[in-house]
């Protein structure tokens, strides 16, 4: 991965959404766009989340990565079309999505 968070700051991949059900939702449409995404890196102090987890956030907190800026600078092309890729703070994730089998009992 080009991209190595430092701190305690995390990068997330956010799937961008085309449908949700029988409705259209166009890439620009900031409002309807999901806090939701998948942990990809995360930095060299952070205590709490690890890279596989899936996570929310608020909707002002990440700062989006523009991977074609990125290319533009002689970067290797990473991702496709429809993934975004966020970086955030460690303090900004709300809460940790567990998946069946890793819930606690």
């Amino acid at each position: 991965m080009i991209l190595t968070p430092i701190g305690a700051r995390v990068l997330i991949k956010r799937r961008i959404i085309g449908k949700l059900g029988s409705l259209y939702i166009p890439k620009n449409s900031e409002q309807m766009r999901v806090c939701i995404g998948e942990v990809v890196e995360v930095g060299d102090t952070c205590e709490k989340i690890k890279i596989g987890d899936m996570v929310t956030f608020g909707r002002y907190a990440p700062l989006m990565i523009d991977t074609s800026d990125l290319e533009y600078y002689g970067f290797s092309k990473f991702g496709d079309a429809d993934t975004e890729y966020l970086l955030l703070n460690e303090d900004d994730v709300l809460c940790l999505i567990l998946r069946e089998e890793t819930e606690k009992q």
